[in-house]
């Protein structure tokens, strides 16, 4: 498993360099934030230790478990700062808030609900088939 992330990180990192080139930008321009919603705390654990320190959870109930397990906190880890918690959306970002989120992220709420469904955007039957 520990290859697997570390593999797709050098992966996604390579394509961010040769994006940044090809459109005329420095990749310290850009930052590569984990999207950790539903992926297990041993993926989370290996991603820490090859130096990644941006993570996004979009559950308040999974940031508190894996925060929890991994003791983020407690280990004081170089480059890992948790004064930055973005979680919530427009369903739960009053929760989000009260669990201790400095920023929420809102769209439906503000915007209304969106003119396409999810699928549109997101091919659930692709990824299936990977």
């Amino acid at each position: 498993m520990g290859h697997l992330v570390e593999d797709n990180l050098k992966t996604v990192k390579e394509q961010m360099q040769w994006a940044c080139q090809a459109s005329g930008r420095k990749i310290e321009e850009v930052k590569l934030l984990l999207a950790t919603k539903t992926v297990p705390i041993e993926k989370l654990q290996i991603a820490l230790q090859a130096g990644e320190t941006l993570f996004g959870e979009n559950k308040v109930q999974e940031l508190r478990y894996k925060s929890i397990q991994l003791q983020i906190k407690e280990q004081k880890l170089p480059r890992v700062d948790m004064d930055i918690l973005s979680m919530g959306m427009s369903g739960d970002f009053k929760v989000a808030i009260e669990e201790g989120a400095t920023i929420i992220r809102v769209g439906t709420s503000v915007f209304g609900q969106r003119y396409l469904p999810d699928s549109y955007y997101w091919n659930e039957k692709a990824r299936q088939e990977d």
